[in-house]
């Protein structure tokens, strides 16, 4: 990758799509979490009069620069009974609301001179348009003439980081392979180029980037198939780790403790039968099958989009792709368990619902994803 100076910014293909749906959400994004007030915004807000002014001084935490929640409902105190905001209600602008507000769901990683803008799908209308995709997902590039300077920022390993991320998007959407086949050889590419970095041999990476690009095919092919006691294993270990994470949903909670036994509580044996039941069922239907590895496919790819190159900051390059798998093998045994509790029937629907509901677990809590990564090394 080149640099002349100019602002990059890089988005998916779908990016576009995206406009809140507002009272006809499913969800709301102003509840569970608490809502940052920047600065710019908070002064604003300490200068506004009449209704609008007094309801702002009764419901920000000056302390902490945030909105209140109601202690019962954890929702925000301007989302009222048809989830629509009164802020805005009152402006009839975007304008009143804080960053936070009138950013989300977009999310921003920042390079130097680069930014990488996506969709979290801890929304669900951005899981509704990932998930609803059959193409493979691409990225626009785009310039203009702004320019900054970081104090410190590893251009050579970012680069390196770039080209590898291409390869990576190379593997995971080579659909000529089953998607846990694609993610295994971008566990071992990413392990690889790990321990380069690690030994301090970082020109080397080039050689190892080259050669999976030049030889995906042929190293896909030796790829083993995982069995179905590897995948018991490791669904087992999946949900250890979650146990470990602090909900920030009591319904998420009881959505993961009851998938875990209805998929593990029963033995290995059992777990064999009913991924044989559902993948049979997904071979007859027309087109599930396929359907299904599309959206693993488009997962690991938002996942490796939103975190990979993010290991610039702190060289943990294999850690970024077991966090994708790790997220993808988790959302595949949601959807089996949620197959198996509604009598053999997964929608859409209930597609999107679990993924924005991880994401959202994952997303909106630092500590959460902070403690997973550090689970994964």
């Amino acid at each position: 990758m080149s640099y002349d100076g100019d602002m990059l910014y890089i988005r998916p293909s779908y990016y576009n799509e995206f406009e809140c749906i507002a009272g006809e959400c499913p969800d709301t994004c102003c509840a569970g979490w608490q809502v940052d007030i920047d600065d710019a915004q908070m002064e604003k807000y300490r200068k506004m009069s009449g209704t609008l002014g007094e309801l702002l001084k009764k419901n920000i935490n000056e302390e902490k620069k945030c909105f209140y929640n109601d202690p019962k409902t954890d929702r925000c105190s301007f989302l009222d009974d048809d989830n629509l905001c009164i802020l805005y209600k009152h402006a009839q602008s975007e304008s009143v609301w804080c960053e936070t507000c009138r950013m989300y769901p977009r999310h921003i990683e920042e390079f130097e001179n680069v930014r990488e803008i996506s969709l979290g799908l801890s929304c669900p209308e951005s899981s509704r348009i990932l998930l609803s995709k059959k193409e493979t997902i691409r990225f626009s590039y785009e310039e203009d003439d702004t320019e900054e300077a970081y104090d410190e920022f590893d251009y050579l390993l970012y680069d390196k980081l770039v080209e590898a991320r291409k390869v990576l998007f190379s593997i995971l959407q080579d659909r000529r392979f089953p998607t846990r086949k694609r993610a295994s050889l971008s566990l071992l590419l990413t392990g690889i180029l790990q321990q380069e970095l690690d030994e301090d041999r970082i020109f080397d990476m080039d050689d190892t980037i080259a050669h999976f690009r030049e030889k995906k095919g042929q190293l896909m092919d030796g790829v083993p198939v995982q069995t179905v006691s590897d995948r018991f294993k490791t669904g087992f270990a999946i949900f250890d780790r979650l146990e470990q994470l602090e909900p920030l949903r009591q319904a998420w909670k009881e959505r993961r403790e009851r998938a875990r036994g209805t998929l593990y509580a029963k033995g290995e044996k059992a777990y064999g039968e009913l991924l044989q039941a559902f993948h049979q069922e997904w071979e007859e239907g027309e087109g599930r099958r396929e359907e299904l590895e599309i959206i693993r496919e488009h997962l690991l790819v938002y996942f490796v989009f939103i975190y990979f190159c993010g290991s610039v900051y702190d060289d943990q390059i294999l850690n970024k792709m077991r966090l994708a798998t790790f997220s993808a093998d988790l959302l595949e045994e949601l959807f089996i368990a949620s197959w198996e509790e509604n009598g053999h029937q997964l929608s859409l629907e209930d597609e999107i619902w679990i993924t924005h509901a991880w994401c959202r677990e994952l997303e909106h809590a630092d500590e959460n994803l902070n403690l997973l990564e550090d689970m994964l090394s």
